[in-house]
C-alpha cells in the first residue's frame, strides 16, 4: 500500500520488495483495464499470494466462479491498507468449501467477505457453523456482489428476511451522492455526511424498513435512494450487504484533491473494514492536530499576527500554533516574545521553513542546484542551532518549503541531514507523477519518496469542507492546518471555527508541534499473541502502550536504515536486528508506558562548522522588504489589498520577476521605506500638536 508501506531502491529484504511488487501489480492492472476492470480470477489468486502473508489476522474471502473483479480488487486494496492478510477461498466444491471452512474458523480470521454466488452454490450450514463456532466471536460477515439475477433465498436466509431480494436498477441516471445514514453504528464520525457518488448499485436491495440498518445509501436528484451498505443483525451475527456496483467517475485518480471521491469509491468495504478490524489493523496511537502560521519572527505584533491575543484563542478554543519560521531571522527574535514561547511550548512550538526564504530556494535543480540546496539546508539547521542557543527555545527538525514542494533527492538530502519529515500542501515530490492509486489519497502522509516522512496539509484560507475533516477523522489520520498573518486581518479569532470543529468531531484531539506529529505518526496494530507491530516511518518515535498489562513492542525500521546507525531507546543503547526481514527492534513496554526511539545517522554533519552569515544582499534586501509589506503596509488597506494579494497565490511570480531585477526590488524597498518614515514623521507632528492644543 503506497502510504502505509513504503518503499524506497535502497532495500533489500525481501518482504519490503514483496510490498513493492505489490503496488506495481495492482496499479498495473488498473492501467491495463476499464474502472477497476473485470480482469481474470487468476489476478485475485495472485494477488492473494502477495497480500496474504502470514500477520496471523486474516480477512477471508469467499467467490464462486462468477469474478467480480472491481470489488474484490477493491478488498484487495484495503486489506493491504489495514495490513492485515487475505486469504481467498473457493466455494465451488464440496472439497474447496471444506478447506474454506476451515480457514475461517481459524483463530486469526477479523471478518468473512463472500460474493453472492458463492453462498448460493454452498452448503450454508457449513458457515453457519465456522462463524459462530469461532474462537473469539460470532464473526461478521460481508455479503457483496449481489445482483437482481441472484438467489433471494440467500438473502432471506442470512437476513433474517430483513432484506428480500435486490430489483434491477434500469435506465437510471447516476446517483448524485452517497449518503451516512444518521444513527447508522459503523458511521461515527461520518454519520449525516453526503459524499459525492462516484459508483452507483446495479440493482435495488429490497425488503422491511429497519432505518438503523442502512449504513450507506446511494441518492438521486429526484429524491430517490438505494441501499449500498446495510447491515442486520439475526441473533447475535452481523451481516452486511453490498449490490453490485459500477464505478462510473473515476476522474479522481491521480489528483491530489480526489480524497472525498477516492473514499466514495470504497466507502462500503471501508466502513465494513474498518468495524471489523478494529485495533488489529494500522492505526495511530491517538488523534493528533496542528496549525501552522507561515514566515513569522518573534516580533508582537507581526502584521496582523499578535502573539499574546493568539494565546488567549488558543487557551479559549484548545489548539496548538507552530510557527514556520526563517532561519535567516535567527538572531531577529524580541525579548517578550521569547519568554512567551518559553513558558507556554503546550501551545506554541518552532518549526524550519527554507533558509533565507528566497523565492522558491528548493525548486527544480535547473533553477537552483541540488549542492545549492543541500548548503541551504545545513545552513537553516546551522542557524536554528543558533537560534536555539540565543533563545533557549527547541525547534522542530521539520521542514516546511518555501512556496511549494522540492525535488525528490533534496527529499534524500532532508534525510541525510537528520529532518523528521517535511509538511507541505503536496506530499509528492516536484517532478515526481501523483500515484493513481485510490489507496494513496487515504492518508496525509507518505514515506514513499526517499523514505522521509511527507506530511500534506491544508491551508484555511479559504473553509475547508467539513466532510473532507470528518472523513481524516475517520480514518484517524492527523490534521494539519496552515495560514498566513493575514489570515487574522479579520480578529485573532480567524481559526477558532475550525479548531472548534476538529474538537467536536474528536474531543480527544491532541493539538501539538510538527516534530511531536512526526513522532506520533507510526502505524500500529494488536497482534493475536497480546503484542504490537509498529512501524517506524520517521527516525524519532514516541511509542506508548495503550493496553492495561505490559506488552512486546516489535518496532519496525524506518526504509533504508543502516547497520551503522545510532539508535538509542530513552537514551540508552540499543539496536535493530538485521536479518532475513525488515530490521526490528523488540521492546517490552509497561502498562501505559511510552518509549522514546531514536535513531542518529551518523553522517558527519557538524552545524557549528556552517557559515551562518548573512552574506546574500538580494536575501537581506528580500527580508527587509517582506517585514515592510508585513508589517507596516498591512497597517493600511490599500496595503492590505497587496498583501492578500501576494498570499492569494501570486507570491512565486512575483519573487521570481524581483529575483530578475534585485535593482528595481532595491529601489521599490526604498521608495516604500520613505513613504513609512514621511507617514510616520506626519503622524507625530499630528499628535504633537494636539497635545500643544
Amino acid at each position: 500500500m503506497a502510504r502505509m508501506f513504503p518503499s524506497t531502491n535502497s532495500v533489500q529484504c525481501v518482504r519490503r520488495r514483496r510490498r513493492q511488487t505489490q503496488r506495481h501489480f495492482l496499479r498495473g492492472i488498473g492501467q491495463s483495464c476499464d474502472v477497476f476492470p473485470l480482469c481474470a480470477v487468476v489476478g485475485v489468486l495472485v494477488l492473494t499470494c502477495f497480500i496474504s502473508s502470514g500477520y496471523g489476522q486474516d480477512l477471508v474471502l469467499l467467490h464462486g466462479k462468477q469474478p467480480y473483479a472491481m470489488e474484490e480488487q477493491q478488498i484487495q486494496l484495503l486489506a493491504g491498507f489495514y495490513g492485515v492478510g487475505l486469504i481467498s477461498a473457493d466455494t465451488s466444491s464440496p472439497d474447496a468449501m471444506a478447506q474454506a471452512m476451515q480457514r475461517v474458523a481459524a483463530p486469526g480470521t477479523l471478518a468473512v467477505l463472500a460474493t453472492e454466488d458463492a453462498l448460493a452454490g454452498s452448503d450454508m450450514r457449513l458457515l453457519r457453523g465456522a462463524l459462530d463456532g469461532h474462537g473469539r466471536a460470532s464473526i461478521p460477515l460481508l455479503i457483496f456482489a449481489i445482483t437482481a439475477q441472484g438467489n433471494a433465498d440467500v438473502l432471506k436466509a442470512w437476513s433474517a428476511g430483513d432484506i428480500s431480494g435486490c430489483a434491477a436498477l434500469a435506465d437510471r441516471a447516476e446517483p448524485g451522492t452517497v449518503h451516512v445514514e444518521q444513527n447508522a453504528p459503523l458511521a461515527g464520525v461520518l454519520a449525516g455526511v453526503n459524499l459525492t457518488a462516484v459508483t452507483s448499485p446495479l440493482c435495488r436491495l429490497e425488503g422491511a424498513a429497519v432505518p438503523s440498518a442502512t449504513v450507506l445509501s446511494s441518492r438521486w436528484a429526484d429524491g430517490s435512494s438505494s441501499r449500498l451498505l446495510f447491515c442486520a443483525r439475526p441473533g447475535k451475527r452481523e451481516v452486511c450487504f453490498v449490490p453490485q456496483l459500477r464505478l462510473f467517475d473515476q476522474s479522481f485518480l491521480g489528483k491530489p484533491s480526489g480524497m472525498e471521491k477516492s473514499f466514495s469509491s470504497l466507502a462500503p468495504f471501508l466502513l465494513f473494514l474498518n468495524h471489523a478490524v478494529g485495533e488489529y489493523g494500522w492505526h495511530l496511537d491517538g488523534h493528533y492536530a496542528n496549525f501552522t502560521i507561515d514566515d513569522p519572527w518573534l516580533i508582537d505584533p507581526y502584521g496582523a499576527l499578535d502573539y499574546r491575543g493568539l494565546l488567549r484563542q488558543m487557551d479559549q478554543h484548545n489548539f496548538h500554533t507552530t510557527i514556520a519560521f526563517i532561519p535567516w531571522n535567527y538572531d531577529r527574535s524580541r525579548a517578550d516574545v521569547i519568554a512567551l514561547f518559553r513558558e507556554h511550548p503546550d501551545r506554541y512550538s518552532i518549526c524550519i521553513h527554507g533558509d533565507n526564504h528566497t523565492h522558491r530556494e528548493f525548486d527544480s535543480y535547473t533553477v537552483n542546484p541540488l549542492n545549492e540546496q543541500e548548503r541551504e539546508i545545513r545552513q537553516s539547521v546551522a542557524r536554528m542551532e543558533r537560534f536555539h542557543e540565543l533563545t533557549r527555545i527547541p525547534y522542530d527538525r521539520v521542514m516546511v518549503f518555501p512556496h511549494g514542494v522540492a525535488p525528490l533527492r533534496t527529499f534524500v538530502a532532508l534525510r541525510t541531514y537528520g529532518f523528521l519529515g517535511t509538511a507541505n500542501s503536496l506530499d509528492v515530490p516536484l517532478g515526481d507523477s501523483f500515484p493513481d492509486s485510490p489507496i494513496f489519497l487515504l492518508r496525509p502522509y507518505t514515506t514513499d519518496y526517499a523514505g522521509l516522512l511527507s506530511m500534506l496539509r491544508n491551508s484555511v484560507a479559504v473553509p475547508i469542507p467539513s466532510v473532507d475533516i470528518a472523513i481524516q477523522v475517520f480514518l484517524g489520520n492527523p490534521l494539519l492546518f496552515y495560514a498566513h498573518h493575514d489570515l487574522f486581518e479579520r480578529g485573532m479569532g480567524a481559526f477558532n471555527q475550525t479548531a472548534d470543529l476538529v474538537n467536536r468531531m474528536q474531543p480527544g484531539t491532541v493539538w501539538a508541534g510538527l516534530g511531536e506529529m512526526a513522532r506520533h505518526t507510526y502505524p500500529i496494530r494488536r497482534r493475536m499473541d497480546g503484542g504490537y507491530d509498529v512501524r517506524m516511518l520517521s527516525t524519532e518515535i514516541d511509542l506508548s502502550n495503550p493496553g492495561d498489562s505490559g506488552a512486546v513492542f516489535h518496532v519496525e525500521a524506518p526504509v533504508g536504515l543502516l547497520p551503522e546507525a545510532t539508535v538509542t531507546v530513552d537514551d540508552a543503547s540499543a539496536a535493530f536486528e538485521f536479518g532475513a526481514g525488515s530490521p526490528t527492534l523488540r521492546l517490552t513496554i509497561l502498562p501505559h508506558q511510552a518509549r522514546r526511539i531514536r535513531i542518529a545517522l551518523n553522517n558527519g554533519f557538524d552545524p557549528g562548522r556552517e557559515d551562518i552569515r548573512k552574506r546574500s544582499l538580494y536575501a537581506y534586501a528580500l527580508r527587509r522588504i517582506s517585514d515592510v509589506r508585513d508589517m507596516d503596509l498591512s497597517r493600511f488597506s490599500w496595503g492590505r489589498v497587496m498583501v492578500a494579494a501576494y498570499y492569494g497565490g501570486k507570491a512565486g511570480a512575483w519573487e521570481l520577476a524581483l529575483e530578475h531585477g534585485w535593482r528595481l526590488m532595491l529601489l521599490c524597498g526604498a521608495l516604500l521605506g520613505v513613504l513609512y518614515l514621511r507617514q510616520r514623521e506626519k503622524r507625530r507632528y499630528v499628535r504633537k500638536a494636539g497635545g500643544e492644543k
